[in-house]
Parts: structure tokens; sequence; C-alpha cells
């Protein structure tokens, strides 16, 4: 059993991961979909990262890297992009980056990702305070 006590601390990377299988990706447009968020498909585009190397191999902790067998040289810097793709009056595509969507947008694509392990694996989900953390019809969506 898993227990989250509070939503913003998932990384959106967990759920990113499901999108790299059609299958999967399908499944969380879906759920957002059946929360009332009409997205067509939601995309990842990476870009690098000019950074200091000082700063980088700061950042990255280099020691605990070559612990673990890691080729630093290998490991380039990027951020990571992700889009919610919507279709406007006209049928145009619409692109809007994931960190300007609304608060419970965010927080429900934080916490997709558990929730499709939980479904794909017969798991119970418990998350404390779900109401304070979703909006309460993304919330009694979840829960039904």
């Amino acid at each position: 059993m898993s227990i989250l006590h509070d939503t913003s601390v998932l990384p959106n990377n967990f759920s990113s991961q499901f999108l790299s299988s059609d299958e999967e990706k399908k499944i969380l447009v879906d759920l957002f979909n059946a929360s009332d968020i009409p997205i067509e498909d939601i995309e990842e585009e990476s870009y690098p990262i000019q950074l200091d190397e000082e700063v980088f191999i700061r950042n990255l902790l280099k020691k605990e890297m070559a612990s673990r067998g890691v080729d630093f040289a290998a490991v380039k810097p990027t951020r990571v992009e992700r889009y919610f793709i919507y279709r406007d009056t006209n049928g145009d595509k619409v692109r809007i980056k994931l960190q300007e969507e609304s608060d419970g947008t965010q927080k429900l694509f934080s916490l997709a990702g558990v929730i499709l392990v939980a479904l794909k694996y017969g798991k119970i989900l418990v998350v404390d305070e779900l109401n304070k953390s979703l909006h309460p019809d993304l919330a009694r969506f979840l829960v039904s």
C-alpha cells in the first residue's frame, strides 16, 4: 500500500514515464478527458541546457554518480517541457505548457502516474487529504 501525504512532492517525471508508450499515454490522456480536461495529447520536448561545468558537476554530485558507475561525460543537462495539446474552436492544435495549466491540472498530472501504477497492478492507493490537493470534481472522479 502506498500513502501520499502531499501530492506536491510528486515529480512530474514519474507520470512522464507513461508518455513513452502509446498505449499508456492513451490511458493518461483518457484519465484527463474523464476528469473534464479535454486534452488530445501530451507531448514532451527536451532542450539542452548550457551550464558552467563546475555548477553542473556540483548539482549532480559527481562523486555519487561515479560510485554508481555513471560516466559523467555521457550525461547531458537537459530541460524537459511538457505540453498539453488541445483543439481550439477552429479545430487547430493548441499547445499549452504544463506549468501554465491550472494548479489542479498540474497536481493531477503529478498524481496520474501513481494512479496508473495502482490501477495496473491492482494496488491500493491512499492519498491523504485528497480534497485539499485537487479540485473537488477531480477528487470525486478519482474516488468513483
